[in-house]
């Protein structure tokens, strides 16, 4: 073959090498434009910011967030969500552990007192069963959400104060662990789910209710009621804490609990929570004592009679020694409490989760 006929096949060659190269560089330009898989999310997740809802707000002033988001019908295995704050060039993650349940619509509080800077809009996220987070499905303008005195709100009683997380950044979205759950729907006789009744003044009770096995609140039938000022009125479970979170220790751990005090008409009467009563690692984490209107804050939330209120404690930031036996107690026992009630609070939804970092 001469020169000239070897030149002409490389140019071919080369042409063609040029024209694949090419559709490679252009599909790879346009792929996640097509791609639907991006960030591990299906486009039929279906969550949305609820704008026109009294339970979306902005506090500019306080720096107070509440943002309701709602799920429709899908068959996604959640296991929570990032709120995305986008303040000008910059984003700030809050990750919550408790996505809504089908067609259900869950508020979510977020307190952004340290960043300053003007809000311009906020976005949701999935966090699928795998850890993974996918791509921003609905995002609201801070013009169409209600600007709203949060504070005021907070004040008045209509919004417990305590619900109002600081931003984690989204580092616990995917390491979060669910330790303990129960709604007392399992069984009338102690043990329930693990938790041990003193005796006669602890009670597996169908007088009042607020969740299932599943959730809160929940179509249920049981919960527990601890009456009385004995020996007998606790309820009590050992936990291992030593290395819940997926096989490590946790760098928090949150125990949480719906109550509904009855009865109390006396300001020395009340009940306690403790962790690891009567030992060297003792902490009271909770104390409740009826101030004379029939309630009583704790944590800043406005605990009162006949309602049910969910109570959370971070067992780390309230003392508890985290180990492999910490024992959490339900006590109005007088000799325990000081307080010498004599009438009954009953308990529901017991929720303990781990939080680990990446």
């Amino acid at each position: 073959m001469n020169e000239r006929g070897v030149s002409a096949v490389v140019a071919v060659v080369l042409t063609v090498a040029i024209t694949i190269a090419g559709v490679f560089i252009f599909w790879a330009g346009v792929r996640p434009l097509f791609d639907t898989n991006i960030g591990e999310v299906d486009f039929d997740i279906s969550l949305e910011i609820v704008p026109s809802s009294e339970y979306t707000a902005w506090d500019s002033v306080n720096r107070l967030s509440m943002v309701q988001v709602g799920r429709g019908a899908d068959e996604h295995d959640l296991v929570g969500l990032d709120l995305i704050y986008y303040f000008g060039k910059r984003s700030v993650k809050h990750y919550v552990w408790v996505a809504p349940e089908i067609n259900v619509a869950r508020t979510y509080y977020v307190n952004l007192s340290g960043y300053t800077d003007e809000l311009f809009s906020i976005g949701v996220a999935p966090i699928f069963g795998d850890g993974k987070e996918g791509r921003v499905v609905s995002q609201l303008s801070v013009d169409d959400i209600s600007s709203v005195n949060i504070s005021d709100l907070i004040n008045s009683g209509k919004v417990s104060g305590s619900l109002f997380e600081k931003p984690n950044e989204g580092v616990v979205g995917a390491m979060s662990y669910g330790i303990h759950f129960t709604g007392f729907e399992g069984g009338g006789v102690s043990p329930w789910d693990g938790w041990v009744g003193g005796g006669a003044d602890c009670i597996y009770s169908s007088t009042v209710n607020y969740c299932s096995n599943v959730s809160c609140p929940g179509i249920g039938t049981y919960s527990i009621e601890v009456q009385d000022d004995t020996a007998t009125s606790v309820l009590y479970q050992s936990f291992d804490f030593s290395a819940p979170c997926g096989g490590n220790v946790c760098d928090s751990i949150n125990f949480s609990f719906w109550v509904y005090p009855n009865s109390y008409d006396g300001v020395d009467e009340g009940w306690d929570v403790f962790c690891d009563y009567a030992s060297g690692d003792e902490a009271n984490i909770v104390h409740w004592a009826e101030d004379g209107t029939g309630c009583d804050v704790v944590g800043g939330v406005n605990v009162c009679e006949d309602v049910w209120t969910e109570i959370v404690v971070d067992l780390v930031g309230a003392g508890c020694m985290i180990d492999s036996d910490v024992e959490l107690m339900f006590t109005g026992q007088a000799s325990v409490t000081g307080l010498g009630n004599a009438d009954q609070i009953y308990i529901d939804g017991i929720n303990v989760m781990g939080y680990r970092g990446g």
